[in-house]
């Protein structure tokens, strides 16, 4: 089955779940009721909660490690427009970045707004980070939309220290001036009135920052993926210009056919399962046989 067939049952299975409003609990409400009917991911040796420096994670620990990935585990940021997402919807996508990859996850509980603002996420994810730097070791970094975000801005604020990104479908505007969010934006996952709502949530009054206005030079290899129905897509190949421009190795995967969040709803989405690996396998071996140089 293809992408865009894919999405259409998609977009009919959403449209005939009651409508939600902008509020954290019934945002939180659906983004689970979107795990149970579409997540779901392979099983892996063990998962488990704990922390990391007070920090909440859900540990995913794969049935063998690849030996070339020892000592790099993937921290995963979740999506969810920070105030939706949690280690739960986005179980998933860790587990199959875990199986797929040899290698183990730790996804980041990381505060959300409203009840924490920026820059909560961005401090979370910072120190599980650099709860590795203190051992001498690099961690490879992944996020998906907002998670995405949070995963640039805690990169660059660690410069030495990560390994490798990878971007999926990032959140990078808070302008949303792409023409995309006005002929994309009302279907799917991610409307652009909802994304508003999002920015200004996660905000709360702080200065809007565009990911392209972080110091990008301090940014690892990053691979960077995007979609074709994905109303926040020009943000991110903008990024992905302003990437090489800063001198930072960026391999772009762009898929057609597929909406915002396809890559967190494997049930929904299985076709881009092979997409979200291949990108992810580049990564890695990419990230790592840079760093044997």
């Amino acid at each position: 089955m293809s992408g865009s067939r894919e999405a259409e049952e998609f977009f009919a299975a959403v449209a005939k779940m009651p409508p939600v409003g902008l509020t954290p609990s019934t945002l939180r409400k659906r983004r689970h009721e979107l795990a149970r009917a579409f997540d779901g991911g392979p099983d892996v040796a063990l998962v488990s909660d704990g922390r990391v420096d007070g920090v909440p994670v859900r540990r995913y620990s794969a049935e063998k490690v690849n030996s070339a990935t020892t000592g790099y585990p993937l921290i995963y940021v979740h999506g969810g427009g920070w105030v939706a997402g949690d280690t739960s919807t986005h179980d998933g996508v860790c587990r199959d970045l875990c199986a797929s990859l040899e290698v183990d996850v730790l996804s980041v509980d990381f505060r959300r707004p409203p009840e924490d603002p920026y820059p909560s996420a961005v401090e979370d994810v910072s120190a599980v980070i650099r709860s590795f730097t203190r051992r001498g070791l690099e961690v490879l970094i992944a996020g998906d939309g907002s998670g995405a975000h949070v995963a640039v801005q805690a990169a660059v604020r660690a410069p030495g220290c990560v390994a490798g990104a990878l971007l999926i479908q990032p959140a990078c505007d808070p302008s949303l001036v792409a023409d995309q969010w006005d002929s994309l934006g009302s279907r799917g996952l991610l409307t652009k009135t909802a994304m508003r709502y999002f920015w200004s949530t996660y905000l709360a009054g702080a200065r809007p920052l565009a990911l392209w206005d972080e110091d990008l030079r301090r940014m690892p290899l990053t691979c960077v993926v995007t979609t074709s129905l994905d109303p926040s897509a020009a943000e991110a190949h903008r990024l992905v210009v302003e990437m090489r421009a800063a001198g930072v190795t960026t391999h772009h995967v762009h898929a057609r056919g597929y909406p915002h969040g396809a890559f967190t709803l494997p049930r929904a989405f299985p076709s881009a399962r092979p997409v979200l690996r291949e990108a992810a396998a580049w990564l890695v071996s990419t990230a790592l046989t840079d760093n044997e140089r």
